[in-house]
Order: structure tokens, then sequence, then C-alpha cells
């Protein structure tokens, strides 16, 4: 029988969009706009799926931790390197940005 895993919220860090807005722009510079907009869907089909399947990539190896909280994706050319944070309950979303951020995603 599976065990259930509660959604958690994920939070995009500005490192993340400044560096997937370089991967497309380097995918199109180098293979074509149509190449640059399949891979920046694969990331983007990767990233909403976190939602509920936060568990299901492995931990990181290059940032391996006792609680496991370091996870990765791993894509044709890229890492995405994913932090698994516990959620406050009675914290309302937006009000501190430590407790708001469930997943910090950073594409490398």
């Amino acid at each position: 029988m599976e065990e259930y895993v509660p959604c958690k919220p994920y939070v995009t860090s500005t490192i993340f969009l400044n560096s997937r807005s370089q991967v497309y722009s380097y995918g199109v510079y180098t293979f074509g706009l149509l190449q640059a907009e399949r891979y920046n869907q694969q990331i983007e089909r990767a990233v909403e799926t976190l939602s509920q399947f936060y568990t299901y990539y492995p931990e990181c190896r290059h940032l391996a931790t006792k609680s496991r909280m370091y996870r990765n994706i791993i894509l044709d050319a890229h890492l995405i390197i994913y932090r698994i944070k516990p959620t406050i309950a009675g914290i309302k979303a937006g009000r501190d940005e430590l407790y708001e951020k469930a997943v910090e995603l950073i594409l490398k």
C-alpha cells in the first residue's frame, strides 16, 4: 500500500527564475526557438509536479544532510536542486518568507 504524501506549495527563487531565463536564451541562440521552448516546457513540467511528488526525486548527493531535505531533478543538460522544508501550521502564506517557502528551486 502506498504511503500518503501531503501536498506542499512550492516557491521559486529569483536565482531559479534568472537561471531559467538564461537557459532559455542560450537554447534559442544555440538550438533554435522550437528546441528552447520544448526544454523550457520540460523544466516547467518538472517543477509543477513538485507540489505533490516532492519525495519522488532522489536525495542530492552533492548536498547530503541527515534530514534528506535537498533533492535533485536531473534533466538533459541541467540539474535542478530543491529543498524540502516543513510547513508551519497556522501561518498565513506570504507573512514570513521563512515559513512561506516549502520548496526552493535552484537551476544549475
